[in-house]
């Protein structure tokens, strides 16, 4: 996870916002680590609206709702 991330997430916990956008936030972390930062931002941010945006699906991901927006591999276009 890179320095602004970090800073980042840092300012999201002191300024306790209502709604959180992590664009691929986590794409660089494995599976254990990225584990990690999810629960702690659940504890940290109990009533933040969290939407996080991914190429994978976040492992040990607890969610309200998930919006997958990509079909089966065979359908998806690559650019």
């Amino acid at each position: 996870m890179g320095e602004r991330q970090r800073v980042g997430l840092a300012r999201a916990i002191l300024n306790r916002p209502d709604w959180l956008i992590l664009d691929e936030a986590t794409a660089a972390l494995d599976a254990a680590v990225e584990l990690d930062l999810l629960r702690w931002l659940r504890q940290e941010l109990p009533q933040t609206a969290i939407i996080i945006t991914a190429h994978r699906k976040p492992s040990g991901l607890v969610a309200e709702r998930i919006l997958d927006l990509g079909g089966t591999e065979d359908q998806r276009e690559t650019a």
